[in-house]
């Protein structure tokens, strides 16, 4: 609508100050960002952050409608989103987000493309939607997918998978936990992140490394954990 009306912003008006670099609820004293990036913003929102839809993120880039978000009431302090945010140094950690509830899904099939044309038929005999995809990977006969969604689209899944021969739930649901840079993520930042997170004797299973961000998997009962632990490389940057 902002862009129909070829208005000179967009403000959208939350319980909070703007975006913060973690949950608050998580990370009491969690960093409030002032300026930030349509792609960091839409990174950060793709991996959990309760902000914004990612895609509405990108439509607002794609029209190149600028964001403000503020709490109700609030004058001085806010978020400014736009497209280029200068003075940022390139791989800076800006914030922690994370994600509940991941599930595990194992397909029988011959290949990678073999794999995700058996879910997408599962999906529609099922009349479900298609998940938010977060990785996929093919090993012995076996499609491997990553899924996250709503808790009642997780649990209708769970229920058709029990009923299928050749999908099955892989394993216990995780958690997902991520950073995400400014300008691009740093060689060394998996590694950083690992050494963190092994020292409050946290193993995730695998990571999964996009533009913008690394995201780590994680036994859900460590949530919260690596969330505080991992936040410590926002304010060492």
């Amino acid at each position: 609508m902002a862009a129909a009306l070829k208005a000179e912003r967009c403000e959208i008006i939350k319980e909070v100050d703007g975006i913060c670099s973690a949950d608050p609820r998580i990370v009491p004293d969690a960093k409030p960002l002032r300026r930030v990036d349509f792609a960091s913003l839409s990174e950060m929102c793709f991996w959990g952050a309760n902000i914004l839809h990612f895609r509405s993120v990108e439509l607002a880039q794609s029209q190149d409608v600028p964001l403000v978000l503020k709490q109700w009431g609030g004058v001085e302090h806010s978020t400014q989103v736009m497209r280029e945010v200068a003075g940022m140094e390139n791989g800076k950690v800006l914030a922690v987000n994370s994600m509940a509830r991941i599930e595990h899904v194992e397909i029988d099939s011959k290949d990678l493309n073999h794999g995700f044309e058996k879910f997408a038929q599962h999906l529609k005999k099922n009349s479900l939607s298609w998940p938010q995809l977060l990785a996929s990977s093919f090993t012995m006969g076996k499609t491997s997918m990553t899924v996250a969604c709503d808790s009642e689209w997780l649990d209708a899944l769970l229920r058709t998978l029990e009923r299928s021969e050749d999908l099955r739930k892989q394993r216990d649901a995780s958690s997902s936990v991520s950073l995400t840079c400014f300008g691009g993520v740093s060689s060394e930042l998996p590694f950083r992140a690992l050494q963190v997170l092994g020292h409050h004797g946290i193993v995730p299973d695998m990571y999964v490394l996009s533009p913008h961000s690394v995201s780590l998997f994680v036994p859900a009962e460590n949530r919260e954990a690596a969330v505080k632990a991992l936040h410590s490389l926002v304010r060492q940057t």
